[in-house]
């Protein structure tokens, strides 16, 4: 049987969490390596509501404050 990289690392990104972790013991179960799937961009619906990391929301709050401040683009020291 023949896979189609592409097409199933597509199907991978546009699933929710339990079913990627069911996919993902299909791949072992057929000695398939994840890592040797291609990166595809995401079309799912669910993706747009990840939220941010508390460093994101962070620099996010930086911005909104005063969007013209250098302080945004200053690293952590």
């Amino acid at each position: 049987m023949s896979i189609n990289e592409v097409q199933l690392a597509k199907k991978f990104i546009n699933l929710h969490q339990k079913d990627q972790v069911k996919l993902l013991n299909k791949l072992k179960q057929h000695e398939l390596n994840f890592l040797d799937l291609p990166i595809v961009k995401s079309t799912a619906d669910h993706v747009d509501n990840i939220p941010l990391s508390y460093a994101q929301t962070g620099l996010w709050l930086t911005w909104q404050l005063n969007p013209e401040s250098a302080a945004y683009n200053m690293s952590g020291v």
